[in-house]
């Protein structure tokens, strides 16, 4: 943290010691490549940011490891602007 704004990378972990996520802020918003888990340990989601808005490819995952194709696809300026099947993000 810079000043009171958000800076640099950051890792954060649930109360149970599990990974929760790993990314990093740049004035404040999310910049560039995250990486997010469930609490059980499972991964949540990855992909990168830009201004924080989600952008490019995002792959979201359920609890039990199954992609969730109705949060995964392309983003552009935090916007998903295509899908992806589930046969096409493993």
């Amino acid at each position: 943290m810079k000043d009171g704004i958000l800076e640099g990378e950051w890792v954060n972990y649930f109360e149970n010691g599990q990974f929760r996520y790993q990314g990093s802020y740049k004035n404040g918003l999310r910049e560039g490549e995250w990486i997010f888990y469930h609490d059980n340990g499972q991964l949540y989601g990855k992909g990168s940011y830009k201004s924080g808005k989600k952008e490019g490819e995002w792959v979201d995952y359920r609890k039990d490891g199954t992609v969730d194709s109705e949060r995964s696809g392309t983003f552009k300026n935090g916007e998903r602007v295509s899908e992806k099947n589930n046969s096409e993000m493993e």
